[in-house]
């Protein structure tokens, strides 16, 4: 589960899941987006079967989105095998997040997957990180609202973190098919 925080509520989240779940803090992560910086933190049990994500906008203009798109909370389902699932959502109606043809051609240049399986995580919408041997496929919904989205992800291998390198693709993709959303130029002001 990520939790998007106010700004000065972001240290007073840990300090609650830590002391009153008992969960363990770990390092703070910042993200690169649309509007600027995020910093994200994330709080797990011993075991890591319980993961929360605090996330927070380094900066917050009140003329712009940046708090908008900083307060998105997500809930993630960790899947045995990804791409059968994906196929289950689309087979039913359902509908994933929709990534630039440019993630696959670059992801085929880092990463030693056949052109069939490419094509298919294409298709399907699924993002790939790898940390060591460790390895994450992870795929979103589109937003649901303005504030919440939901996420398929398989973790390979000991994976042990949270994708952290398809954040700015994934926010990319947001910004790009939720209506209402707004887009703003590298030009504009």
């Amino acid at each position: 589960m990520s939790l998007a925080q106010p700004f000065d509520n972001f240290e007073e989240a840990a300090l609650f899941f830590k002391s009153a779940l008992g969960l363990q803090t770990h390092e703070d992560i910042e993200i690169p987006a649309t509007y600027g910086l995020f910093r994200s933190r994330a709080v797990t049990n011993d075991d890591r079967s319980v993961r929360v994500i605090t996330t927070v906008a380094l900066l917050y203009d009140e003329a712009s989105v940046t708090e908008d798109e900083s307060r998105k909370n997500s809930v993630e389902f960790e899947v045995p095998d990804i791409l059968e699932a994906c196929e289950w959502v689309w087979a039913r109606g359902g509908e994933l997040l929709r990534v630039g043809h440019n993630y696959y051609v670059d992801l085929a240049s880092r990463s030693d997957f056949d052109g069939a399986t490419l094509e298919q995580m294409e298709r399907l919408g699924i993002l790939y990180d790898q940390i060591g041997s460790g390895k994450l496929l992870q795929a979103f919904t589109p937003m649901i609202g303005n504030r919440l989205f939901f996420e398929l992800c398989q973790r390979i291998d000991g994976y042990d973190s949270y994708g952290t390198a398809n954040a700015p693709v994934r926010i990319s993709a947001h910004r790009g098919v939720t209506p209402g959303l707004p887009t703003k130029a590298v030009d504009e002001t």
